[in-house]
């Protein structure tokens, strides 16, 4: 078998998936990386903000208070990342002190 020769059908197209399927992984894998890394930087600059955690303020007002604070500076890949998160601290009843 000469290397400018076609590969038999089931050869290349076996061939193709599993080439396009580590490309895919490694995409995924470098948009994983992205989404924590500014979801880290999103979250260290909410817990600087003035006012965040305050003492009259019960902790589930303070959660509630930094999931909005993360709504506001995420974008589409780290809002994603936390939309469970953000939908479960939206739907909780507020809790006494």
């Amino acid at each position: 078998m000469k290397l400018n020769e076609e590969l038999p059908k089931p050869v290349g197209v076996l061939s193709r998936a599993i080439g396009y399927g580590i490309g895919l992984a490694i995409v995924l894998a470098l948009l994983v990386v992205i989404g924590r890394k500014g979801l880290v930087t999103n979250t260290l600059q909410c817990l600087e903000a003035p006012g965040m955690f305050d003492d009259k303020q019960s902790a589930l007002r303070s959660a509630q208070a930094m999931a909005a604070c993360l709504e506001r500076k995420n974008g589409f890949l780290e809002g994603m990342m936390m939309s469970s998160i953000s939908k479960t601290l939206r739907t909780l009843p507020n809790a006494p002190c």
